[in-house]
Protein backbone atom coordinates (compact mmCIF):
# COMPACT_ATOMS: atom_id res chain seq x y z
CA UNK A 1 0.00 0.00 0.00
CA UNK A 2 1.16 3.39 -0.57
CA UNK A 3 0.03 7.22 -0.11
CA UNK A 4 -2.47 7.93 -2.55
CA UNK A 5 -5.05 11.00 -3.19
CA UNK A 6 -7.52 12.56 -5.92
CA UNK A 7 -5.97 14.53 -8.68
CA UNK A 8 -8.78 17.19 -7.75
CA UNK A 9 -5.86 17.99 -4.98
CA UNK A 10 -4.60 20.29 -7.57
CA UNK A 11 -7.52 21.66 -9.36
CA UNK A 12 -8.72 25.52 -7.94
CA UNK A 13 -7.35 27.96 -6.00
CA UNK A 14 -8.00 31.61 -4.97
CA UNK A 15 -6.05 33.60 -6.61
CA UNK A 16 -6.34 32.14 -10.21
CA UNK A 17 -8.70 31.75 -12.78
CA UNK A 18 -9.51 28.50 -14.50
CA UNK A 19 -8.57 25.21 -13.83
CA UNK A 20 -5.56 23.40 -13.18
CA UNK A 21 -4.80 20.52 -15.36
CA UNK A 22 -4.44 16.79 -14.57
CA UNK A 23 -0.97 16.98 -16.13
CA UNK A 24 0.29 19.50 -13.63
CA UNK A 25 -1.62 17.67 -10.79
CA UNK A 26 -0.23 14.38 -10.92
CA UNK A 27 3.12 16.17 -11.63
CA UNK A 28 2.52 18.37 -7.77
CA UNK A 29 1.20 14.67 -6.16
CA UNK A 30 4.35 13.09 -7.47
CA UNK A 31 7.11 15.46 -5.62
CA UNK A 32 4.89 15.48 -2.17
CA UNK A 33 5.51 11.38 -2.50
CA UNK A 34 2.04 10.37 -3.94
CA UNK A 35 3.00 7.61 -6.38
CA UNK A 36 -0.52 6.65 -6.88
CA UNK A 37 -3.44 8.40 -7.86
CA UNK A 38 -6.95 8.67 -8.54
CA UNK A 39 -8.40 10.30 -11.71
CA UNK A 40 -10.84 12.56 -10.63
CA UNK A 41 -13.46 13.08 -13.75
CA UNK A 42 -16.05 14.76 -11.83
CA UNK A 43 -15.46 18.19 -13.68
CA UNK A 44 -16.80 16.61 -16.74
CA UNK A 45 -20.06 17.45 -15.29
CA UNK A 46 -19.67 21.12 -15.41
CA UNK A 47 -18.49 21.59 -19.20
CA UNK A 48 -15.43 23.51 -18.09
CA UNK A 49 -12.57 19.92 -17.52
CA UNK A 50 -9.66 19.65 -19.37
CA UNK A 51 -11.45 16.52 -20.84
CA UNK A 52 -14.69 18.63 -21.96
CA UNK A 53 -13.43 19.86 -25.38
CA UNK A 54 -13.51 17.55 -28.62
CA UNK A 55 -9.48 16.71 -28.36
CA UNK A 56 -10.24 14.97 -24.83
CA UNK A 57 -8.93 11.70 -26.16
CA UNK A 58 -5.54 13.32 -27.29
CA UNK A 59 -5.49 14.55 -23.82
CA UNK A 60 -6.36 11.43 -22.35
CA UNK A 61 -3.18 9.52 -23.45
CA UNK A 62 -0.53 12.77 -23.33
CA UNK A 63 -2.06 12.27 -19.26
CA UNK A 64 -1.28 9.10 -19.92
CA UNK A 65 2.02 8.85 -21.16
CA UNK A 66 2.79 12.07 -18.65
CA UNK A 67 2.12 9.65 -15.58
CA UNK A 68 4.15 6.48 -16.89
CA UNK A 69 7.58 9.12 -17.20
CA UNK A 70 6.59 10.63 -13.66
CA UNK A 71 5.91 6.81 -12.41
CA UNK A 72 2.65 7.74 -11.42
CA UNK A 73 -0.24 4.83 -11.43
CA UNK A 74 -3.89 5.67 -11.35
CA UNK A 75 -5.34 3.05 -8.83
CA UNK A 76 -8.99 4.44 -9.58
CA UNK A 77 -10.99 6.95 -10.98
CA UNK A 78 -14.44 9.13 -10.28
CA UNK A 79 -16.82 9.24 -12.83
CA UNK A 80 -18.94 12.12 -13.02
CA UNK A 81 -22.17 12.92 -11.71
CA UNK A 82 -25.10 15.82 -11.36
CA UNK A 83 -25.31 16.50 -7.61
CA UNK A 84 -28.01 19.26 -8.14
CA UNK A 85 -29.97 16.03 -9.68
CA UNK A 86 -28.45 13.64 -8.84
CA UNK A 87 -31.64 12.24 -6.86
CA UNK A 88 -34.07 12.97 -9.43
CA UNK A 89 -32.34 10.89 -12.28
CA UNK A 90 -35.31 10.68 -14.16
CA UNK A 91 -34.92 14.50 -15.60
CA UNK A 92 -33.75 14.49 -18.92
CA UNK A 93 -30.59 16.69 -18.99
CA UNK A 94 -29.59 14.76 -16.46
CA UNK A 95 -29.96 11.66 -18.38
CA UNK A 96 -28.36 12.69 -21.67
CA UNK A 97 -25.41 14.90 -20.28
CA UNK A 98 -24.45 12.98 -17.21
CA UNK A 99 -24.68 9.16 -19.07
CA UNK A 100 -22.37 10.50 -22.09
CA UNK A 101 -20.10 12.35 -19.82
CA UNK A 102 -19.92 9.07 -17.73
CA UNK A 103 -19.05 6.89 -20.71
CA UNK A 104 -16.37 9.70 -21.85
CA UNK A 105 -14.69 8.99 -18.26
CA UNK A 106 -14.88 5.37 -19.08
CA UNK A 107 -13.08 5.68 -22.01
CA UNK A 108 -10.79 7.97 -20.21
CA UNK A 109 -10.35 5.44 -17.66
CA UNK A 110 -9.55 3.11 -19.45
CA UNK A 111 -6.40 5.23 -22.00
CA UNK A 112 -4.99 5.96 -18.49
CA UNK A 113 -5.25 2.02 -17.33
CA UNK A 114 -7.39 2.65 -14.49
CA UNK A 115 -8.83 -0.57 -12.79
CA UNK A 116 -11.76 0.53 -10.31
CA UNK A 117 -14.11 3.59 -11.36
CA UNK A 118 -16.50 5.19 -8.52
CA UNK A 119 -20.30 5.57 -9.29
CA UNK A 120 -22.71 6.96 -7.55
CA UNK A 121 -25.75 4.57 -6.94
CA UNK A 122 -28.77 6.23 -7.90
CA UNK A 123 -32.84 6.45 -6.76
CA UNK A 124 -35.69 5.50 -8.73
CA UNK A 125 -37.87 8.51 -9.84
CA UNK A 126 -41.20 8.12 -7.18
CA UNK A 127 -40.04 5.16 -5.62
CA UNK A 128 -39.91 5.81 -1.73
CA UNK A 129 -36.81 5.17 0.04
CA UNK A 130 -37.73 1.81 1.47
CA UNK A 131 -38.49 0.22 -1.85
CA UNK A 132 -35.21 -1.18 -2.31
CA UNK A 133 -35.78 -3.80 -5.27
CA UNK A 134 -37.22 -0.90 -7.41
CA UNK A 135 -34.17 1.02 -6.50
CA UNK A 136 -31.65 -1.59 -7.65
CA UNK A 137 -33.57 -2.36 -10.90
CA UNK A 138 -33.57 1.70 -11.99
CA UNK A 139 -29.60 1.47 -11.37
CA UNK A 140 -29.20 -1.32 -13.85
CA UNK A 141 -31.44 -0.44 -16.09
CA UNK A 142 -29.29 3.47 -16.34
CA UNK A 143 -26.01 1.77 -15.97
CA UNK A 144 -26.43 -0.76 -18.07
CA UNK A 145 -24.16 0.33 -21.25
CA UNK A 146 -21.78 2.13 -18.44
CA UNK A 147 -21.63 -1.57 -17.09
CA UNK A 148 -21.15 -3.35 -20.41
CA UNK A 149 -18.41 -1.50 -21.69
CA UNK A 150 -16.62 -1.77 -18.02
CA UNK A 151 -16.75 -5.40 -18.17
CA UNK A 152 -14.98 -5.46 -21.58
CA UNK A 153 -12.60 -2.77 -20.49
CA UNK A 154 -11.70 -5.40 -17.34
CA UNK A 155 -13.01 -2.27 -15.45
CA UNK A 156 -14.67 -2.59 -12.02
CA UNK A 157 -17.35 -0.53 -11.56
CA UNK A 158 -17.44 0.36 -7.33
CA UNK A 159 -20.63 1.62 -6.15
CA UNK A 160 -19.87 4.40 -3.30
CA UNK A 161 -22.11 4.92 -0.05
CA UNK A 162 -23.60 8.17 -0.10
CA UNK A 163 -24.46 10.62 2.29
CA UNK A 164 -28.15 10.85 1.19
CA UNK A 165 -31.05 8.70 -0.39
CA UNK A 166 -30.40 5.31 -1.23
CA UNK A 167 -26.93 3.97 -1.30
CA UNK A 168 -26.59 5.69 1.94
CA UNK A 169 -26.85 2.35 4.20
CA UNK A 170 -24.08 -0.53 3.47
CA UNK A 171 -27.24 -2.87 3.24
CA UNK A 172 -28.18 -1.12 0.48
CA UNK A 173 -25.05 -1.51 -1.25
CA UNK A 174 -25.03 -5.21 -0.35
CA UNK A 175 -28.42 -5.54 -2.33
CA UNK A 176 -27.11 -3.46 -5.36
CA UNK A 177 -24.03 -5.76 -5.88
CA UNK A 178 -25.56 -9.13 -4.98
CA UNK A 179 -28.02 -7.32 -8.18
CA UNK A 180 -25.50 -7.63 -10.53
CA UNK A 181 -23.20 -10.62 -10.34
CA UNK A 182 -22.91 -11.03 -14.05
CA UNK A 183 -21.29 -7.72 -13.71
CA UNK A 184 -18.06 -6.54 -12.48
CA UNK A 185 -19.13 -4.35 -9.94
CA UNK A 186 -17.72 -3.70 -5.53
CA UNK A 187 -18.23 -1.04 -3.62
CA UNK A 188 -16.35 1.97 -2.94
CA UNK A 189 -16.50 3.02 0.94
CA UNK A 190 -16.05 6.87 1.38
CA UNK A 191 -15.41 7.30 5.23
CA UNK A 192 -16.55 10.90 5.20
CA UNK A 193 -20.20 10.25 3.90
CA UNK A 194 -20.27 7.11 6.63
CA UNK A 195 -19.94 9.58 9.47
CA UNK A 196 -22.91 12.28 8.86
CA UNK A 197 -25.32 12.13 10.90
CA UNK A 198 -28.87 12.56 8.28
CA UNK A 199 -32.40 11.71 9.14
CA UNK A 200 -32.79 8.01 9.54
CA UNK A 201 -29.29 7.81 11.06
CA UNK A 202 -27.91 7.61 14.74
CA UNK A 203 -24.39 7.28 15.96
CA UNK A 204 -24.88 3.73 16.14
CA UNK A 205 -25.26 3.71 12.09
CA UNK A 206 -21.92 6.06 11.66
CA UNK A 207 -19.85 3.42 13.94
CA UNK A 208 -19.04 2.40 10.55
CA UNK A 209 -17.35 -0.43 11.48
CA UNK A 210 -20.38 -2.25 11.11
CA UNK A 211 -21.43 -1.37 8.03
CA UNK A 212 -17.51 -1.64 6.67
CA UNK A 213 -17.60 -5.53 7.90
CA UNK A 214 -20.71 -6.42 6.26
CA UNK A 215 -19.25 -5.52 2.90
CA UNK A 216 -16.36 -7.68 3.65
CA UNK A 217 -14.34 -8.71 0.75
CA UNK A 218 -16.42 -5.96 -1.64
CA UNK A 219 -14.46 -3.41 -0.73
CA UNK A 220 -11.88 -2.36 -3.97
CA UNK A 221 -11.82 1.56 -3.66
CA UNK A 222 -12.17 4.04 -0.55
CA UNK A 223 -12.74 7.90 -0.02
CA UNK A 224 -10.87 9.19 2.70
CA UNK A 225 -11.75 12.56 4.57
CA UNK A 226 -13.06 13.38 7.88
CA UNK A 227 -16.18 15.61 9.34
CA UNK A 228 -17.98 16.40 12.90
CA UNK A 229 -21.10 14.39 11.53
CA UNK A 230 -23.08 17.66 10.29
CA UNK A 231 -21.34 18.36 7.08
CA UNK A 232 -19.68 16.73 4.29
CA UNK A 233 -17.14 19.11 4.41
CA UNK A 234 -13.83 16.67 2.70
CA UNK A 235 -11.66 17.98 5.87
CA UNK A 236 -7.65 16.03 5.99
CA UNK A 237 -8.19 13.32 8.31
CA UNK A 238 -7.67 14.21 11.89
CA UNK A 239 -9.30 17.44 11.77
CA UNK A 240 -12.80 15.99 12.16
CA UNK A 241 -13.43 13.56 14.85
CA UNK A 242 -13.72 10.17 12.64
CA UNK A 243 -12.23 7.10 14.39
CA UNK A 244 -9.07 6.22 12.17
CA UNK A 245 -7.86 4.05 15.24
CA UNK A 246 -11.43 2.22 14.94
CA UNK A 247 -12.90 2.21 11.31
CA UNK A 248 -9.15 1.81 9.32
CA UNK A 249 -8.60 -1.94 11.30
CA UNK A 250 -12.20 -2.40 9.93
CA UNK A 251 -11.21 -2.28 6.99
CA UNK A 252 -7.93 -4.25 6.97
CA UNK A 253 -9.74 -7.38 8.62
CA UNK A 254 -12.30 -7.82 5.48
CA UNK A 255 -9.13 -8.13 3.28
CA UNK A 256 -8.75 -5.05 1.57
CA UNK A 257 -6.17 -4.89 -0.86
CA UNK A 258 -6.31 -1.37 -2.63
CA UNK A 259 -4.91 2.53 -1.46
CA UNK A 260 -5.87 4.63 1.06
CA UNK A 261 -7.03 7.65 -1.48
CA UNK A 262 -7.38 11.01 -0.11
CA UNK A 263 -10.49 12.96 -1.32
CA UNK A 264 -10.37 15.93 0.82
CA UNK A 265 -10.88 20.14 -0.32
CA UNK A 266 -7.13 20.86 1.35
CA UNK A 267 -6.24 22.73 -1.28
CA UNK A 268 -9.05 24.22 -2.98
CA UNK A 269 -9.22 27.52 -1.46
CA UNK A 270 -4.98 27.90 -0.92
CA UNK A 271 -3.25 30.49 -2.87
CA UNK A 272 -1.39 28.59 -5.31
CA UNK A 273 2.05 29.45 -3.98
CA UNK A 274 0.94 27.59 -0.84
CA UNK A 275 -0.38 24.49 -2.40
CA UNK A 276 2.91 22.10 -2.63
CA UNK A 277 3.56 22.79 1.37
CA UNK A 278 -0.04 22.03 2.03
CA UNK A 279 0.29 18.59 -0.27
CA UNK A 280 2.86 17.63 1.69
CA UNK A 281 1.26 17.76 5.42
CA UNK A 282 -1.34 15.36 3.22
CA UNK A 283 1.38 13.12 2.56
CA UNK A 284 2.41 13.02 6.43
CA UNK A 285 -0.97 12.34 7.04
CA UNK A 286 -1.33 9.35 4.55
CA UNK A 287 1.56 7.64 5.82
CA UNK A 288 -0.17 7.87 9.49
CA UNK A 289 -2.96 6.39 8.07
CA UNK A 290 -1.28 3.23 6.51
CA UNK A 291 0.23 3.02 10.05
CA UNK A 292 -3.04 2.73 11.43
CA UNK A 293 -4.20 0.61 8.70
CA UNK A 294 -1.50 -2.24 8.96
CA UNK A 295 -1.41 -2.17 12.91
CA UNK A 296 0.72 -4.31 14.93
CA UNK A 297 2.23 -7.31 12.29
Amino acid sequence: MKIASMTSSFYSCRDREGKITQNESIRRLKDAGFEHVDLHLCGLNNGIDMFCADDWERKAHALREDAEKLGVTFVQSHAPYNPKRAFAPNDPDFKEHIWNMQLRALEISKICGVPNTVIHPLAAFDAPLENTNAHVRYNYEFYEEFLNRCDKAGICACFENLPLGFGTFASQLVELLDAGKDHNVAACWDFGHGALIYPKRTWSDVDQTAGIRLLDGRIRAVHVHDNFGKDDNHLLPFLGNIQWEKVLPALRETGFEGDLVLEIKQNANMPYELMDDSIKLCASVSKKLIEMFEGER
